[in-house]
């Protein structure tokens, strides 16, 4: 590929990235990114995406599932014009992007690093508020809103870069420490998807062969070391000041502190709310942005935190595998699952090749990340971070795989 192409791809990438922060107000919340990669579509070969990488033409497939079952739903459901356009609009998007993605990383393995900074710059440029080190000590939210977005994504690019020459052992060092630094400024998921990816690059460090008894081994042994880690968190901000108010309300909460999935409860409260939900419509969902008609689930919000919450219309819901199934049914949960499926399985094959690349940090955060989102975000992030994780994986799958027969090769 000419150096010309590869170049232009590069800038193109940045643009993409940058492009993300600025929003229009169109059937909902539109990203100029978005936009471009619309335009962007005609101009790629799809039948050859399709064939070089394996896996792609699956997922686009459960993509179009949950589509279909979507429409189904909202027909079903009589849901309002202006909420199955934005629902049905958010899938086409993630669609879309997920073909634009990959089509980047196909012309240049390096255009993750050119993506992920241009949002590192992005991110410190049109934050919602100002940066001030007054707002981090007196607001905790104020760090997880502000400043997380743009200082992990740097903490991934300094991954990459050191990866040459210091190794994994640096790296896991990094992202260990920094996990903990994550809880102490009062941003759990972060300091949980750092952590986690810095035992996964510690396991690939130590180069273990996966069998089934090794698997149940390391899966015990990291059920022990997250509960001591749980307990030692649950203690340092009851009684040492760690973190910040977010936490101590929701510990707080907690009848048992020494059970995690009560503070699971406390900091994504809607998972139970949307659990119940599911259980009234379990087949064919509510819809898209399911309406919260009679303010029941509201009410059951409100009596499982015991304090007032803003009534905005809407079914409770922070989770994408279950707002898949609270929004378009179970086949819709399937079509998802599916898809989750599939790139946890491509991970898990090239982690247990013997090979390394300075791509593997970077990919294994985005995994774990990608787990914590499926489980704990917001349905919105269907048409964010879904896309660029899953053409990440599927890039990446061919590019180990690649590389590892040359290391074969050569050996």
């Amino acid at each position: 590929m000419s150096k010309y192409i590869t170049r232009k791809s590069s800038l193109l990438t940045f643009v993409y990235g940058f492009f993300t922060k600025i929003v229009f107000d169109f059937i909902g919340k539109l990203f100029l990114s978005e936009i471009l990669s619309v335009l962007l579509i005609p101009f790629i070969n799809f039948r050859f995406l399709f064939k070089k990488y394996k896996g792609l033409y699956t997922i686009l497939i459960c993509f179009l599932t949950l589509f279909v079952f979507q429409i189904f739903s909202d027909l079903l459901n009589n849901s309002l014009q202006s909420d199955y356009l934005r629902g049905w609009a958010s899938l086409i998007i993630s669609f879309i992007s997920i073909i634009v993605f990959i089509h980047f990383f196909d012309r240049n393995k390096k255009n993750i690093i050119t993506y992920l900074f241009s949002l590192f710059i992005a991110n410190i440029l049109f934050g919602e508020v100002e940066i001030s080190l007054d707002n981090i000590s007196e607001n905790s939210n104020y760090y997880k809103v502000r400043v997380m977005p743009f200082i992990n994504i740097g903490v991934l690019l300094l991954s990459f870069y050191t990866h040459k020459k210091k190794g994994l052992k640096f790296i896991f060092f990094l992202f260990f420490f920094f996990s903990f630094f994550s809880f102490l400024m009062d941003a759990r998921s972060s300091g949980v998807i750092f952590l986690i990816s810095s035992l996964l690059i510690y396991i690939k460090i130590k180069n273990i062969i996966f069998t089934k008894f090794k698997i149940l081994k390391l899966f015990l042994a990291f059920l022990g070391i997250s509960y001591f880690f749980f307990i030692a968190y649950v203690y340092s901000v009851k009684n040492l000041n760690f973190g910040g108010l977010n936490s101590k309300n929701q510990i707080a909460l907690m009848n048992n502190q020494n059970n995690p999935f009560e503070l699971i409860g406390a900091g994504r409260g809607e998972l139970l709310i949307a659990f119940i939900a599911i259980a009234d419509k379990p087949l064919f969902g509510h819809g898209s942005w399911a309406k919260d008609k009679t303010g029941k689930y509201h009410s059951l919000q409100e009596l499982t935190l015991n304090k007032k919450i803003e009534d905005r219309g809407f079914i409770p819901n922070h989770s994408l595998l279950f707002g898949s199934w609270l929004y378009s049914g179970f086949f819709g949960f399937l079509s998802l699952l599916f898809i989750f499926r599939l790139v946890l399985f491509k991970y898990f094959k090239i982690f247990s090749l013997k090979i390394n690349d300075s791509l593997f940090p970077v990919l294994t955060f985005l995994v774990v990340s990608f787990c914590w989102d499926i489980f704990f975000s917001p349905y919105n992030q269907l048409r964010t971070s879904f896309p660029l994780v899953i053409a990440f994986v599927c890039y990446s799958s061919w590019y180990f795989d690649k590389i590892n027969l040359e290391y074969v090769k050569n050996k």
